[in-house]
């Protein structure tokens, strides 16, 4: 007796290797570039991170469009270690980028403090100050 299930995954294999191997290396280049970014972000380099936002973004669309020829099932199935380590790079990425902009909140809001503070005439100098800046 044939296995349906069998058969029809047989095929889907065959045909979906070509889209499997595509999703292997748009994986492999996104986790490079996240590790590249993790890495400028963990030793706190003053440099702009523009270019490597840009082509993580890049590489993002390239993965939606890439998983598109192929089922989620067939995708965990074949993909799952690969998609578990980039998982965990962007939990750290997701963490990192958090830390960079709450630095970047409280640089942001000690500028404003200052400027509020020299541009007052001290008519209100007995009040606390209510809020700080950026929220």
């Amino acid at each position: 007796m044939i296995d349906l299930n069998l058969e029809i995954s047989i095929l889907q294999s065959r045909t979906a290797l070509p889209s499997i191997n595509q999703l292997r290396d748009v994986i492999g280049r996104l986790a490079a570039s996240i590790v590249e970014e993790n890495h400028i972000l963990s030793e706190h380099r003053e440099m702009s991170l523009d270019p490597l936002i840009y082509k993580k973004s890049q590489l993002l669309l390239e993965l939606m469009r890439a998983q598109k020829s192929c089922s989620p099932d067939f995708i965990r199935l074949n993909l799952e270690t690969e998609i578990r380590q980039l998982k965990s790079l962007m939990d750290a990425n997701q963490q990192l980028l958090s830390v960079h902009l709450a630095a970047a909140r409280e640089v942001s809001n000690t500028i404003l403090d200052v400027l509020r503070h020299n541009e007052s005439d001290g008519t209100y100098a007995g009040t606390a100050h209510m809020g700080r800046g950026i929220q």
